[in-house]
């Protein structure tokens, strides 16, 4: 039985950089995305940054670009690309926070938007025991083009750190969670331990009024 739970979020986390992008760019260099998804990939991004777009419509947009393509090659596709553009972005200042955690004994947990693919990849290089991610539906091997359950962003995230602290036994005021975003404020802003990893401007903004950590990784 693990003493507490240290949350970490991916992107720009534990990464330097956003992996659904590297991932992107990469699938329309091998033909798996056209031209123009590659356009609109850019302008959601775009249209998110400025909060004219809502991240769950970018999720079911991918989703539906997935519609039809084999698991197994995209799973493999994936593994191939955290080898050779992402595991290099691993934050050598994460590294060691995830180890002093392991030293004292707490239980180690993905906590992202990021697909399950990349998210496992990353868990296993560096030894956590589980993930809460977002998840695409499969059905007969191929993708639907449906995400499997929620989104996990913002308010999802929440229910999931809840609904895992409660499975686990785990007090949410004991509980760690590194991010780096204002859409993870509804998460640091429930549990005991906070950490804010290079934050945007917003998240800055409200960890100096509330005294929170900031590590710029």
């Amino acid at each position: 039985m693990k003493k507490y739970v240290a949350f970490f979020d991916l992107d720009h986390t534990i990464l330097d950089v956003n992996s659904g992008r590297i991932l992107i760019e990469q699938a329309h260099k091998k033909g798996l995305v056209d031209t123009k998804k590659i356009f609109l990939a850019y302008m959601f991004s775009a249209l998110y940054g400025i909060g004219l777009l809502r991240a769950e419509y970018i999720m079911l947009k991918l989703a539906d670009w997935l519609k039809g393509i084999a698991e197994k090659e995209f799973a493999a596709f994936t593994s191939e690309m955290f080898e050779k553009y992402l595991k290099n972005t691993v934050r050598q200042q994460a590294i060691k926070e995830i180890q002093r955690h392991k030293k004292h004994d707490a239980k180690l947990v993905i906590l992202s938007a990021a697909t399950s693919y990349v998210c496992e990849s990353v868990k296993k290089m560096l030894g956590f025991d589980d993930l809460l991610c977002s998840k695409m539906e499969v059905i007969d091997g191929f993708f639907s083009g449906f995400p499997d359950g929620p989104y996990c962003y913002g308010d999802e995230k929440l229910n999931q750190v809840i609904d895992y602290c409660e499975k686990h036994n785990f007090n949410l005021k004991e509980t760690f969670y590194y991010a780096d975003s204002h859409s993870d404020i509804v998460v640091l802003e429930a549990i005991g331990n906070p950490i804010c990893v290079t934050p945007d401007r917003k998240l800055k903004k409200l960890a100096q009024k509330k005294d929170w950590p900031v590590y710029n990784w």
